[in-house]
């Protein structure tokens, strides 16, 4: 039976399910908004500008390409003019190159992708990443060298506060359901899940009633943190384990988000590229809300066109509190990857204690991991040992330091240390 296994370890924090999800609201563009375009929004290398300062654009029209090996499109979110090629400010890699467009104000239709003889070709054209945060370009994923007998649309939403792909699950269900099933004939997988955590019993009801015709299966999952990593959502569903290192493919199995799943619809149905995405505005704010987001809109205007007022001594968090990360300016803008916007009341540090062996982190350890050792390893600078204990297996979900009662700084350590392996591997490897 599906979705019998469950998920092993993992934590309940408190959801913080507040936005309203009866609507995504559409975000307003005026005459001379400027955004701010990253070269890169996505895992792997920089797309590269096919624009030049000065040159009019189309909302979007494509203005930088794939660059080398791993890549993916980046197209205009506004139609205006360009105004500088440049660094410009990344959520999570600090600067980085990239284009100022500034708005015209004019609100007219998207210059459309042109065509592609599969759905892998449509993904590549329009700049298709995985939307659910990791940002993998999916035009790589829709060809895997191995065969695929499962697609799994991950629809489970487990971190707190984030509610954009519960709004879109209940804006579209149609189109994400034609886009899994696009997906599932073009890995020609035998079966097509996709999987919902039970605090979106809407959501579920909603898929089942229109799931039939599709051949598609709708899947309540128990609602634990983090339900939606990609191996714990298999081995809940399939009972199917990734082994360390390898990916979902390796046995199988290829997972799309749901909002991945729309965005491939809309391409292929209506050659859209992927220039927006539903952004949840969440936390310490007035309004709390699901917006159909134009991509670099820097967060200070966000927040205003969304009737809420930063904070002093409030953190401004991208994606959800667990994994997300803070930025640490209001001109950071949304870039495809960007699901959830959260302003944060800082928490007065806390004493650090010293370690009780309670094993507590252990048992939330999704991953068998055994942090604390991972965590002495690294103060004492045993990269080797802590390679030798799976490491670069730690998924960086953050349920061990959630849960330790000592305030051991235990995911951010392990983060640090998996740099540290990383580049200890790289250098064995070629000194070989």
């Amino acid at each position: 039976m599906l979705g019998q296994f469950g998920l092993k370890g993992g934590i309940h924090p408190a959801g913080h399910k507040i936005a309203d999800v009866s609507m995504v609201n559409d975000f307003q563009i005026l005459k001379g908004d400027e955004f701010f375009i990253p070269f890169i929004q996505h895992i792997g290398s920089p797309a590269v500008s096919v624009v030049q300062i000065g040159d009019y654009v189309e909302k979007g029209s494509l203005i930088a390409e794939c660059g080398k090996g791993l890549s993916s499109n980046i197209h205009s979110p506004v139609s205006g003019k360009v105004k500088d090629i440049s660094s410009v400010f990344h959520p999570a890699i600090g600067q980085i190159q990239g284009c100022i467009i500034t708005a015209d104000g004019i609100n007219s239709d998207y210059k459309k992708i042109d065509g592609g003889s599969n759905l892998a070709e449509v993904a590549l054209k329009a700049g298709i990443v995985g939307l659910g945060g990791a940002g993998f370009p999916t035009h790589v994923k829709l060809k895997p060298n191995k065969p695929v007998d499962t697609v799994i649309i991950n629809g489970a939403e487990c971190e707190p506060y984030l509610m954009c792909d519960h709004a879109l699950m209940r804006e579209k269900p149609e189109n994400i359901l034609q886009g899994a099933l696009m997906i599932k004939e073009q890995v020609k997988a035998s079966a097509c899940i996709i999987a919902v955590e039970n605090n979106k019993k809407d959501c579920i009801a909603i898929l089942k009633q229109k799931a039939g015709k599709y051949g598609i299966d709708i899947i309540g999952l128990p609602v634990k943190y983090p339900q939606g990593g990609e191996k714990q959502l298999i081995f809940s569903i399939l009972g199917r384990v990734v082994p360390s290192g390898r990916l979902p493919a390796d046995i199988g199995v290829l997972i799309q988000n749901v909002a991945t799943a729309n965005a491939l619809y809309e391409a292929a149905i209506f050659s859209k590229p992927l220039y927006e995405r539903v952004v949840t505005i969440s936390g310490d704010v007035e309004n709390p809300a699901n917006y159909r987001m134009p991509l670099g809109v820097p967060v200070d205007r966000f927040l205003e066109r969304s009737s809420n007022k930063y904070k002093k001594g409030y953190k401004v968090i991208f994606g959800g509190p667990m994994t997300g990360g803070s930025v640490a300016s209001l001109q950071i803008p949304l870039i495809k990857t960007t699901g959830g916007v959260l302003l944060l009341k800082k928490i007065k540090k806390q004493e650090i204690l010293a370690c009780i062996r309670c094993g507590k982190c252990s048992e939330v350890c999704v991953m068998g991991l055994v942090p604390r050792d991972l965590e002495q390893n690294f103060l004492i600078n045993n990269t080797s040992k802590n390679i030798d204990e799976n490491i670069m297996s730690c998924i960086e979900c953050g349920c061990c330091s959630y849960i330790c009662p000592s305030r051991r700084l235990l995911a951010e350590t392990i983060k640090a240390g998996k740099k540290r392996a990383a580049i200890y591997l790289s250098t064995h490897k070629e000194s070989k």
